[in-house]
């Protein structure tokens, strides 16, 4: 975590550009996969995985995009790149994002816990699918918690 912190901003910034050129690549994949959809033998599955691949793959796309432009921009401005890197190391806007992300979790892991308990009324199977992502996401928050607690 602390190598991260130490990264110059431009280098980020080009770490950001590849990691979106890296999801052009599995939208490209997942829109392929859309499309050989059609020629499975598995017709029951056809506008389901068409629509969920093809829907996701262009996604992923606009998401690399839409990043990619973002970046190149910032880095060709060094007011707007220099607005940027203020606002990404501000201690109130990094607060601030992690008050999120802990909230949002926990929020997360309860809501799981009372469709699980609603939809086990109407469902075993999905109610059990449910319980089994609560379960997965509790460890890997547990996980996480002794990680980040060894790198502090």
């Amino acid at each position: 975590m602390g190598k991260l912190m130490e990264m110059p901003f431009s280098k980020r910034l080009k770490v950001k550009i590849i990691c979106s050129a890296l999801f052009i690549l599995l939208g490209a994949g997942a829109v392929s996969l859309s499309l050989v959809a059609e020629n499975t033998d598995l017709l029951y599955l056809y506008p389901f995985a068409r629509g969920f691949y093809l829907g996701t793959g262009l996604g992923l796309i606009g998401a690399g995009i839409s990043t990619i432009v973002i970046s190149v921009y910032t880095l060709k401005s060094p007011q707007r790149m220099k607005e940027k890197q203020t606002a990404m190391f501000d201690e109130r806007n990094r607060y601030l994002r992690q008050r999120t992300w802990a909230v949002t979790g926990y929020l997360f892991l309860c809501l799981l816990y009372v469709a699980a308990m609603f939809i086990g009324f109407v469902d075993v199977i999905v109610a059990q699918t449910l319980l089994a992502v609560m379960l997965c996401f509790a460890v890997l928050l547990f996980v996480v918690r002794i990680v980040i607690g060894k790198l502090a």
